[in-house]
């Protein structure tokens, strides 16, 4: 039951994604890496959500309204979004196995969420987990990074 892309959003940010189940860190640092992440997605995919749906002048009231309307499913545009379509690609030279890959991705997932004015368990979204090495052409710090494909579904 998947509707036609309406819109959609591209996202590179030089993130280093690490398996939060395997971290041995303190818990603050765990605690401030997850907060830094989360808000660094959050005013990206924000940002450029108000770039597609918007035009004009860059306004903080312009973006209190727009997160009103993703969040209501109506776009300044004109465009009804019914569902989302996520896909978060971790960028880095070795792979994790794919519990690990989901739970390095939980901060990512959480600032898209809270960018779209959603709950991220919310049967409307629609979330996938990739990663791949890095290219030459990657935006990416030492090799690492997280690539977001999001898609705006009628």
């Amino acid at each position: 039951m998947t509707g036609a892309p309406v819109m959609q959003i591209i996202v590179r940010l030089p993130l280093h994604l690490v398996s939060e189940a395997n971290a041995r860190d303190s818990r603050f640092v765990k605690a401030r890496r997850v907060a830094e992440q989360r808000w660094l997605v959050r005013q990206f995919v924000r940002t450029r959500l108000y770039d597609a749906c918007s035009k004009g002048a860059r306004l903080e009231d312009d973006l209190a309204d727009l997160e009103e309307d993703v969040a209501a499913g109506r776009l300044s545009s004109g465009w009804q979004i019914d569902r989302w379509s996520v896909l978060m690609t971790r960028i880095a030279p070795r792979a994790l196995d794919s519990d690990n890959l989901v739970s390095s991705m939980k901060a990512v997932r959480d600032g898209i969420a809270d960018a779209l004015g959603q709950d991220d368990r919310d049967a409307r979204i629609t979330w996938e987990c990739a990663q791949r090495r890095p290219t030459p052409s990657d935006n990416a710090v030492h090799g690492h990074g997280v690539e977001l494909l999001i898609q705006g579904l009628s």
